[in-house]
């Protein structure tokens, strides 16, 4: 198990894939794509809390000036803040599009290996979910994951299911 900041999503990543499959982990490319990216979802969801623990200060999550806020907002600075930690610390590009009913989290596709770039924003997917859930008392937010001309954007529903 991790027991530092990650550096990058791939460190992250590899913790999540052996929480969820164990032994079998290393079995992961072997399956199909849509079995990956759905595993690759759960151990995103499972490892925020590990990230939480610890990277959660330095994200700025555990800070009063954002969970003290309104529910709408506090979930959307939380979301902000998180994909600034991911861009400063991961050096990633990802981009935060915000609009009434949806934010859009896009990741530009660096790699040349479509199915690597799913399988990993699956997992941040995840991420971006386990932190929603978490900063809002429970609540889930509904996502979704496409491939675009722009990278893999993964749309976040701004009203959770009741």
């Amino acid at each position: 198990m991790i027991d530092h900041c990650p550096t990058t999503p791939q460190e992250l990543f590899k913790d999540g894939m052996e929480l969820i499959m164990g032994e079998e982990a290393d079995t992961a490319g072997n399956l199909d794509s849509m079995a990956r990216v759905g595993i690759s979802l759960m151990a995103g969801r499972e490892e925020f809390d590990i990230l939480l623990r610890l990277c959660g200060e330095e994200i700025r999550l555990l800070d009063s000036s954002i969970r003290m806020l309104p529910l709408k907002k506090r979930t959307f600075k939380g979301l902000e803040a998180l994909v600034e930690w991911m861009n400063s610390r991961w050096n990633l590009r990802v981009v935060l599009e915000n609009s009434d009913k949806v934010a859009t989290v896009i990741l530009p596709v660096a790699s040349a290996d479509k199915q690597e770039a799913s399988t990993i924003a699956a997992f941040i997917q995840g991420l971006l979910q386990g932190m929603l859930t978490w900063i809002s008392g429970g609540k889930f937010y509904p996502t979704h994951l496409a491939s675009t001309a722009r990278g893999m954007e993964i749309q976040l529903m701004r009203t959770p299911l009741d």
